[in-house]
């Protein structure tokens, strides 16, 4: 090797490790304390906690939060609230007998909910016929309904504390917020859970295995009292999806399952996932289902390095866009 070869050899052994170590990422399986982990949670993050627990990790115990970005699309979800919220001031507003002028009195709700922005978005022009199709089609089922049911709650969070650890004391409190309660006529004691749904409802299957598990809990928390100190058996949880589009303005979609079972499946869910937590062993393990990786999963996915675990491709997941 001449003078210059052998120079070259100490700047390669320069660069050369000693020794190399396969790089193989692990799933994120954080363990906090017990002390610092949640003892409330909504049913909507019940939810979330079942399909990727590092998010409660992430946003619960560490209290991270995502920033929105500049030109996120927030045109759906305004809709959704209002729509939410002119019903609600309507069916409270009558909450016995339909006015025979109820479209114009829900339409100028509506007229006097959209004054309240600064400024009206172009596109609520272009929706505004939607809006009209939508309220002809809910006066027409709200007529309807009211033969066999009259309000009762709405937009009312009910709770229900489902654990209470003996040795620490600790509570667990477990909150809904329903669209709407329903008192049934032809029963003292029951009642019928609404929700109201611009986006799409869960699919029965979902509901029936525990992964959408809004309703549930609401019916779970109506029997045990936790809406207003009175108990009462959900005789029926209905999904009203108003969608007020030319060709379907919108529909009635009862939950086709056996309610006494649904509440017994759903207490012991809850009772069974807050049990597990309360182990200060159990971590805050990032998963994803089914080998993909939803919009709600990858807010916190850079975090958890889960392109480096996983093969996950990104799907995104519409069935449940709507707000709580």
């Amino acid at each position: 090797m001449g003078t210059s070869g052998k120079y070259l050899e100490w700047v390669r052994v320069l660069d050369k490790p000693s020794s190399i170590t396969p790089l193989s990422a692990s799933i994120p399986a954080p363990c906090p304390p017990l002390r610092f982990r949640p003892q409330e949670l909504s049913a909507t993050w019940i939810e979330k906690w079942m399909k990727n627990p590092y998010r409660v990790y992430a946003e619960k115990i560490l209290k991270l939060r995502q920033l929105d970005p500049i030109d996120k699309d927030t045109m759906h979800a305004e809709r959704g609230s209002f729509v939410h919220d002119i019903l609600l001031d309507f069916v409270k507003a009558y909450p016995h007998n339909l006015p025979d002028n109820s479209k114009d009195i829900i339409l100028k709700l509506a007229k006097h909910k959209l004054s309240e922005f600064e400024s009206t978005p172009t596109h609520w022009h272009y929706w505004w016929p939607r809006l009209e199709r939508l309220v002809d089609w809910f006066i027409l089922t709200e007529a309807e309904w009211r033969k066999v049911a009259y309000p009762w709650i709405q937009e009312e969070t009910g709770h229900l504390e489902i654990y209470n650890n003996a040795s620490t004391q600790r509570k667990f409190i477990i909150t809904a917020k329903a669209d709407r309660i329903d008192r049934m006529r032809d029963s003292q004691e029951g009642a019928a859970i609404l929700d109201y749904k611009t986006g799409s409802p869960p699919r029965v299957y979902k509901i029936k295995n525990g992964s959408a598990p809004q309703l549930p809990i609401e019916g779970l928390i109506l029997a045990k009292g936790g809406y207003q100190g009175i108990a009462r058996s959900p005789e029926s949880m209905i999904y009203w999806k108003l969608s007020g589009s030319h060709t379907n303005s919108g529909t009635v979609t009862p939950i086709t399952l056996d309610m006494a079972e649904l509440i017994d499946a759903a207490q012991d869910g809850v009772d069974n996932l807050v049990r597990l937590y309360e182990d200060p062993l159990t971590p805050y393990v990032a998963r994803i289902a089914a080998g993909k990786i939803y919009d709600d999963e990858r807010l916190y996915a850079h975090l958890a390095r889960t392109t480096e675990w996983s093969s996950g491709e990104k799907e995104d997941e519409s069935e449940n866009g709507d707000q709580e």
